[in-house]
């Protein structure tokens, strides 16, 4: 593993100030993270199809994607997709159908993991465009 040179106390105290971080008002915030279940049968009536999501409140801190990002990403982000640090023990599996609701309702467009297993860095775009 990409971590072996860390003992198990190390590993122990990232967590902590992780949590420590996303915590701490000044840094951090919480948001309803929605889990995606299951989509349900298309209504004729209304032209939608019924989504059942999973929420819970989670800690994270939130950075806006900067220039030289975007530019490398090959279109693959956006100007306004946001970066979330979420703690692993507070979301255990990022999918690509989940959402995260702060101020506006925001989908995920990326997820990677950190090599200690501390932290989901999730990108996400608000695809309503709502501000």
């Amino acid at each position: 593993m990409a971590t072996d040179f860390l003992t198990a106390a190390e590993k122990s105290q990232m967590r902590a100030d992780l949590l420590d971080l996303v915590q701490d008002p000044q840094v951090g915030g919480t948001i309803r993270y929605d889990s995606f279940v299951s989509r349900g049968a298309f209504s004729p009536t209304t032209g939608q199809v019924s989504e059942t999501y999973a929420g819970t409140w989670v800690d994270m801190m939130r950075f806006d994607l900067m220039e030289p990002e975007l530019a490398s990403s090959g279109g693959q982000f956006q100007f306004g997709d946001s970066r979330y640090m979420i703690p692993v023990a507070q979301v255990g599996i990022i999918k690509k159908d989940d959402r995260i609701f702060d101020d506006v309702t925001r989908y995920v467009v990326r997820s990677s993991t950190d090599a200690a297993y501390i932290f989901h860095a999730v990108i996400v775009r608000n695809l309503a465009g709502e501000s």
